[in-house]
């Protein structure tokens, strides 16, 4: 479940804020900020299920070849 958080909304302009404060800072009203729940969101890949995802696999052929290399002169890194 998602955790609920609170953020302040001006009432003059709109502006959101994560902490209550005497007087907006966008727009210099006082006493214009307004407590709010938001209820946050789940994160993309957790929620409902892959309907209609398909992933489609591919063999891998044999006839790879070896990755070149190149040598600094320290052997310890070259290893």
């Amino acid at each position: 479940m998602a955790k609920a958080s609170t953020q302040f909304v001006c009432q003059s302009c709109g502006t959101v804020s994560a902490k209550w404060s005497g007087r907006c800072e966008s727009c210099g009203t006082w006493n214009s900020l307004v407590e709010e729940t938001v209820q946050a969101a789940a994160p993309g890949g957790l929620k409902g299920s892959a309907k209609g995802r398909h992933l489609n696999l591919t063999q891998l052929s044999a006839d790879l070849r070896p990755i070149a290399r190149l040598t600094t002169g320290d052997a310890e890194f070259d290893r």
